[in-house]
């Protein structure tokens, strides 16, 4: 059948175009095996008369299969049914466009003999192993002394002395906060106040190591660095209170 008219021509002709109108309640829903060269499938059949095609798969039966290979152009699709692969062909009547699926044919997944001469070159390595791992040179093992007993030793364990030292740190840390170490950053408290360009470019590459721990950094040090532009260094308050600011 290649138009659905066709199909409701064919139940109005067995059932009328009345009980045509909800057809589950009229149809004869059988269940028996219809049988194609090379292939015999048990399904539900609705039996009437439609003309061109002895039996009509639909897609019900289509969606049974999973995962086909479809070629509509040439009008064949491949699928596996009950552990085999088949290939279904359609057959062209040469005085009516009804195209009819009619052959069955297996096909064979025998092995070529390029890969079958693989198989045989590397045997050990795909057969079924039917033991332990053979014994080798170098054993993946950590060896233990004779006679010792297994290592029980809790994870992450630490001597006294670090245990108080950490509880200090962590008290240090609740009660003020996270700070830097006063003795890393008195280079730059210390830092006198800048003559020239290259005292000033110091304290700017000096500082801009902790320029990730200084919020608005950059907004900060503006004004210092405008002042290491060619002929620029003039010193005047808004630099001096970034200099101030940033020590």
């Amino acid at each position: 059948l290649l138009y659905w008219e066709e199909l409701v021509k064919a139940l109005q002709e067995n059932f009328g175009p009345a009980e045509f109108q909800n057809p589950d309640e009229y149809l004869c829903n059988i269940r028996q095996t219809g049988s194609l060269p090379g292939l015999t499938i048990t399904q539900d059949y609705y039996p009437f008369s439609i003309g061109g095609a002895d039996l009509v798969f639909g897609i019900k039966w289509l969606a049974s299969l999973n995962t086909i290979q479809a070629n509509w152009k040439d009008m064949f699709i491949i699928f596996n049914w009950q552990g085999k692969r088949y290939k279904l062909q359609g057959v062209r009547s040469a005085n009516s466009a009804t195209t009819s699926l009619q052959v069955y044919n297996k096909i064979s997944e025998t092995p070529g003999n390029p890969i079958q001469m693989l198989l045989q070159e590397f045997q050990s390595v795909f057969n079924e192993p039917t033991s332990l791992p053979p014994f080798r040179a170098h054993s993946h093992a950590i060896s233990l002394l004779p006679n010792s007993k297994p290592p029980n030793i809790r994870p992450y364990r630490y001597p006294h002395a670090q245990k108080t030292e950490i509880e200090n740190q962590v008290a240090a840390l609740l009660e003020e906060g996270v700070a830097v170490d006063p003795e890393k950053i008195s280079a730059v408290v210390e830092w006198p106040l800048p003559k020239n360009v290259k005292e000033l470019r110091g304290f700017l590459g000096l500082t801009g190591y902790y320029r990730r721990f200084v919020k608005n950094y950059g907004i900060i040090a503006r004004p210092l660095t405008d002042l290491t532009k060619k002929d620029a260094f003039t010193w005047y308050s808004k630099a001096g209170e970034a200099f101030q600011h940033l020590k």
